[in-house]
């Protein structure tokens, strides 16, 4: 019956505001930490037979990001050294997994030697500067010494400095040799439990360790350390960003050096300045040619030292074409040693690293093309000048400005949208930001309340659409307007944040007002009409959350005006508005169904349109703490606004939650089901129980998982039968298990979750034979500890008709990145390694009476996750039409046939009849 079908053509249009996506953490190709969950829905429009748009969303699916421990060890060495005195070799470790982890650190000295070191110590080289003097001993050789232990962070490099003294009786010629060892805990709680890369010359040939041969000689021995300062300058880019750097050379022998030569490869990243004061006889040099530092000194007596400094500039566009920031350079000496013929061969320094400056810098200009005259296309009727021309217009128009924004700075940076300073047409005009289409609105991918850019690379180019909506009458010229993108990045305090403007021109009402509030009366807010029913300069209202946790404000907005008017949503942290959220903190804005929303329906005079404010706190929000909302409706067309003031105080008390919200149709004699995720958000233990708080038309059942079944919650129970040990299916980090209800004497059997952990439930909906069509059923859920100390809701609402699509979305790991599941599809335990793959499987499913048409899929790659490859329709009916559309990270997949359901002789596209499935599929790496 059905066809296996794979189709996907190139979209030219974007997708990034039809997707519905819940994900925490960056989006931009940055690794994603261990332990991160990345919650993901898509969403399915269709039509019914009578031509109405409707919505189904999937469940929820969470990607748990596994962490990968991996770390490598580089500098096996060979130096000389004379008796009694220490030979001193330096190593880099680097962590190069996903999270943190501990190194063990030790060293064996080997037995097959001429002999033995009275002492070897490794210090952590803190400061970078190749000696340890100062710095932590993290090992020693003397007593029974355990490993030492060494935390570092994900893509922390540390060095070693294993410092090895000899017997004054070391005959000449011995040669000592000691394995610097390190393994990681690897998560196992104890050394030895992963191993390390030996990288770069392996003189052992194993992995964890690092040989270091050290010869003692009556001759000289050369030492050579590097150490480095930034120097960051006060202009806001790296064009006067210097690092300094001091070479210090040391003949720690018992006889002179002759024929010395030091020589340094200045890095890439680096432009020469110039030298400082030397120490030290130099019979040539110190010089700079070609980017190579020389300095030959004629000899260098035991003892003796000579110091080379000089500055270097670092490159101004370092970071512009995605190159890493950080700036790696080592030096070398060569020499004759014992006054033979010939030089030995040369010493490295240590290295030194430096991370040069993040800056952020933003250039917007006009086209300075595309335009045609009379034609409102978006282009540039005038020459390249900074503003974006359009030669005429009419009132009422929506007019276009096609706008280029440049990201000129060194990292990723995400921009905000604004416009101000208007005149003529543009003060009364409504404007919105588009895609290049002209037809797609730029989305809020940060939550900070203002439309933006979405992340752009160091020297990546966007175009984007202002669109203008003119006022219907024409005040007097000129007619012009700024428009203004800002950097979003996390800057110090006090430090302006990068932005650049670009101007908008035109060639050739009654009275307005919104009030917006927490609670509203009828007609408005009770208040005759005075806009502003919460003054900004008092907390209207106060909610508690605990640290990640998340508080919903309801609110109201009036349309106190004459006319018509459309409001767009923003949240602030201050009445200015001139700053970001801290880190962490998001503001989303959901309509009664639960679908995130950035501006209200066109509200007539008096019209009063409810909503929610969803306030999320970061993780490492401090007990007690208080941060500000200020909420702003803003008028689309006519620029009127007022703002109110809530609050969110953190309070590391209990917390649940109850997710997602469920939309959907049924049939009459119909039964639908709604899961949701009950999660314990808060810090504390806690013994819940999910019942029905109210329904409005049909019936309904709850029930929860009783087993585990592949992997997967299974065998959903009646909740109403349940006792005081019944088995329940309980998910925390480590994985499903069973578990019991426990008996909570008068509040009846609950589920006890432990902080992270979570169940799931289903909501039953049933509709009687009877039930006329449009019913329109909402069934309000609520979870509620034994103690009452915590509480959460959610909501289903159910729509009676002959059209019901059902839409489902699973995962399954594809470690190898083939485009093959290593396993079957889940839905709440996928588990995935940065690199490795996820293949998620969309299914649509006719499950009502009626055909129903214009059936498109949508989802996006989640945060922390790249698409790769193409999405595939794997399933649908015969013959097939379907095909996807893509862009970047977003796609949309139109499926089935062109039908005719109304028998009118005009086939609709991509129809679904009564009982016919389709299924798509995409993959995924975690980065």
């Amino acid at each position: 019956m059905f066809a296996p079908r794979a189709a996907c053509v190139a979209a030219a249009l974007p997708l990034a505001a039809l997707m519905v996506l819940r994900s925490s953490g960056p989006a931009f190709g940055d690794p994603p930490p261990a332990g991160a969950e990345v919650v993901n829905q898509a969403n399915v429009l269709y039509t019914d037979a009578d031509g109405v748009a409707r919505e189904a969303l999937t469940n929820e699916v969470v990607l748990f990001v596994q962490q990968v421990y991996s770390a490598t060890l580089q500098g096996d060495g060979a130096r000389g050294v004379v008796p009694g005195a220490s030979a001193r070799f330096t190593h880099t470790l680097t962590n190069t997994g996903n999270g943190a982890d501990i190194y063990c650190v030790s060293a064996e000295q080997l037995s097959s030697d001429g002999g033995e070191f009275e002492l070897i110590e490794v210090f952590q080289d803190v400061n970078g500067d190749g000696d340890p003097s100062g710095d932590p001993v993290v090992w020693s050789s003397a007593g029974a010494p355990a490993p030492g232990q060494i935390e570092l962070a994900a893509s922390q490099t540390l060095d070693l400095i294993m410092v090895a003294q000899t017997d004054a009786g070391t005959a000449n010629g011995t040669s000592l040799a000691v394995d610097l060892r390190v393994s990681s805990f690897s998560g196992t709680g104890a050394c030895g439990g992963g191993v390390v890369a030996d990288i770069g010359a392996n003189a052992d040939s194993a992995d964890g360790t690092n040989r270091n041969v050290a010869t003692v000689t009556l001759g000289a021995v050369l030492e050579l350390a590097k150490a480095s300062t930034y120097r960051q300058g006060a202009l806001a880019d790296l064009s006067d960003d210097q690092i300094d750097y001091v070479i210090t050379l040391t003949n720690t022998g018992a006889a002179p050096a002759s024929d010395v030569t030091v020589t340094d490869v200045l890095a890439a990243e680096l432009d020469f300045a110039s030298f400082g004061s030397h120490d030290g006889t130099f019979s040539a040099g110190p010089s700079m040619s070609n980017d190579v530092i020389t300095a030959g000194l004629a000899t260098l007596g035991p003892g003796d030292s000579a110091v080379i400094r000089f500055t270097a500039d670092v490159v101004d566009a370092l970071g512009a074409s995605g190159e890493g920031l950080t700036i790696e350079n080592t030096a070398s000496v060569s020499g004759n040693l014992d006054g033979a013929p010939g030089l030995e061969a040369p010493v490295a320094s240590n290295t030194t690293r430096d991370t040069a400056s993040a800056f952020y810098q933003v250039a917007l200009s006009d086209t300075g093309s595309g335009g045609l005259n009379g034609v409102n296309d978006g282009g540039d009727d005038d020459a390249l000048n900074g503003t974006q021309f359009v030669d005429t217009a009419a009132p009422g128009d929506t007019v276009f400005f096609n706008l280029d924004v440049t990201n000129t700075g060194n990292v990723v940076d995400t921009y905000t949208l604004e416009t101000g300073s208007a005149s003529g047409w543009l003060s009364g005009a409504a404007f919105r930001y588009l895609y290049s289409d002209r037809a797609t609105p730029l989305l809020d991918t940060n939550g900070d309340g203002l439309a933006d850019t979405g992340p752009l690379a160091p020297g990546e180019t966007m175009r984007f659409v202002v669109a203008a909506v003119l006022p219907s009458t024409a005040p007097p010229a000129p007619h012009g307007a700024a428009v203004t993108v800002t950097s979003t990045a996390n800057l110090p305090t006090g430090t302006s944040r990068a932005s650049a403007s670009a101007g908008l021109a035109i060639g050739s009402a009654g009275s307005s007002g919104v009030d917006i509030a927490n609670a509203s009366g009828v007609p408005g807010f009770n208040d005759d009409g005075a806009v502003n029913a919460h003054p900004p300069t008092s907390v209207a209202t106060q909610k508690t959350a605990p640290p990640g946790g998340s508080v919903v404000f309801d609110l109201f907005i009036a349309n106190e005006g004459e006319g018509g008017d459309v409001f767009q949503l923003s949240a602030h942290p201050t009445l200015a508005a001139d700053t970001a959220f801290p880190a962490g903190w998001v503001v989303r804005f959901l309509d009664d169904t639960g679908a995130e929303i950035s501006s209200t329906p066109r509200l007539a005079p008096g019209d009063v349109f409810d909503f929610t404010a969803q306030v999320t706190a970061p993780t490492s929000a401090l007990d007690a703490a208080v941060q500000d909302v200020f909420l702003t409706a803003r008028s689309l067309e006519t620029g009127v606004s007022d703002t109110k003031r809530d609050s969110v105080a953190i309070n590391r008390a209990p917390a649940i939650t109850l997710t997602p919200d469920g939309s959907g149709t049924i049939s009459a004699c119909g039964i639908t089901e709604y899961t949701h995720v009950l999660r314990n958000t808060g810090t504390t233990s806690e013994d819940v129980r999910v019942r029905i708080d109210s329904q409005t038309r049909l019936n309904a059942e709850l029930r929860y998982a009783a087993a585990i079944n592949g992997g997967e919650p299974g065998g959903y129970v009646d909740a109403g039968l349940a006792v005081a040990g019944d088995d329940v299916a309980i998910l925390s980090q480590s994985g499903w298990r069973v578990d019991a209800l426990v008996d909570a004497g008068a509040f009846g059997p609950a589920i006890r979750l432990a902080p992270g952990e979570e169940a799931r439930i289903r909501a039953r909906v049933s509709a009687p034979c009877d039930t006329p069509p449009a019913t329109v059923d909402v069934l309000t859920l609520s979870a509620v500890s034994s103690d009452g100390d915590a509480s959460a809701t959610a909501q289903n609402r159910t729509e009676v008709g002959s059209a019901r699509l059902e839409v489902t979305k699973f995962g399954a790991l594809d470690a190898g990145c083939d485009g093959a599941p290593d396993t079957g599809f889940l839905d709440a335990q996928v588990r995935a390694e940065p690199g490795q793959c996820v293949v998620w499987q969309i299914t649509l499913e006719n499950a009502g009476a009626e055909t129903v048409c214009d059936v498109r899929a949508r989802d996006a790659a989640p945060a922390f996750t790249q698409l790769v490859g193409l999405p595939g329709i794997v399933e649908e009916p015969a013959p097939g039409t379907g095909a996807c559309a893509v862009l970047d990270r977003d796609f949309a997949c139109s499926l089935g046939n062109a039908l005719d359901p109304n028998g009118n002789g005009a086939p609709q596209a991509f129809c679904l009849a009564a009982g016919q499935i389709a299924r798509v599929n995409f993959s995924v790496q975690v980065d």
